[in-house]
């Protein structure tokens, strides 16, 4: 009998940990210091719910007791424009970056320079250049930090980027891979003309961020090639949502692709896998093949 406890009990052992499985280093979030109960928010927003008093019930429904702000509820009241609602969603949403981001690595007691690439999910608000280079700047990130900005997958962007930031940490041993998710969903909201839309909006929504550092176990490559470029080289930022603007100043990295070698290039392509970029670097293969003289017999 005994034998036989002590045989169920190592089968039910937890397996030793390889050396190739991911690691969560550390788990972090924050949220604005504004709170506010569900029931001031209801308050504040009935004399606009003209014609629609029965949304008054989704207040109660929605199984909220309080949300985080990034703005008190009288900010709401006004009318502001879509320069200013994107000033306020690049400056929370840095603000709650950089929270989260020190509090993670304290928390591994790491240091920024151990980073070796950055995964940043949001819906809620543009930023070009966007936040990861703000915040890799604000942190002294390795120049050869990789970055991969996710935007718009709304509530499947927290998933999508784990999953991303899971596949940068197996396909790299010993990868630091930080994962970044913020939203601040309040700085699209408005109690002005307000819709059934908003007025659900306003009854789910608040604002916050989340930061989780992955590893992969195994040796520890060098990496030697620049992935960002200086403060000085950047042009300009973005402002107001989907305005279209030429720059005088572009980088000149773009000049960088003649001098690639259709080699280097395949390897870009193998290593990339955004759609978009893939279609560039076929162009730049085929122009640099076209350019090749054949090799002398």
């Amino acid at each position: 009998m005994l034998r036989s406890l002590q045989g169920a009990r190592g089968a039910e052992a937890p397996r030793k940990r390889q050396a190739g499985d991911l690691e969560l280093i550390a788990l972090t979030t924050a949220v604005p210091a504004n709170t506010i109960n569900q029931d001031e928010v209801r308050d504040e927003a009935a004399p606009y719910l003209a014609g629609m008093q029965h949304m008054l019930s989704t207040f109660g429904n929605a199984g909220v007791h309080h949300r985080h702000m990034v703005k008190p509820v009288s900010w709401y009241l006004e009318s502001h424009d879509w320069v200013e609602r994107t000033a306020v969603f690049q400056e929370a949403a840095l603000e709650l970056l950089v929270q989260v981001t020190e509090s993670c690595l304290a928390d591994a007691r790491m240091e920024p320079s151990e980073i070796d690439a950055v995964v940043l999910v949001t819906s809620t608000g543009i930023s070009i250049p966007t936040l990861d280079a703000a915040l890799a700047n604000h942190f002294g990130f390795k120049s050869s930090v990789e970055r991969t900005p996710i935007f718009g997958l709304g509530c499947a962007g927290g998933a999508t980027g784990l999953a991303r930031a899971a596949q940068l940490a197996e396909a790299n041993p010993d990868f630091v891979v930080l994962l970044l998710v913020v939203e601040i969903c309040t700085a699209n909201l408005s109690l002005l003309n307000v819709s059934k839309t908003d007025a659900v909006a306003f009854t789910l929504f608040g604002d916050g961020g989340s930061a989780v550092l992955l590893r992969r176990g195994g040796s520890r490559k060098r990496r030697t090639s620049r992935a960002m470029l200086p403060p000085a080289s950047i042009f300009g930022q973005t402002r107001e949502i989907w305005r279209a603007s030429r720059f005088v100043r572009i980088p000149s990295v773009c000049a960088y692709r003649r001098r690639l070698s259709p080699s280097c290039a395949r390897t870009l392509v193998r290593r990339w896998t955004c759609s978009c970029v893939i279609a560039i670097w076929r162009w730049t293969i085929s122009r640099a093949l076209s350019s090749t003289p054949a090799p002398r017999r």
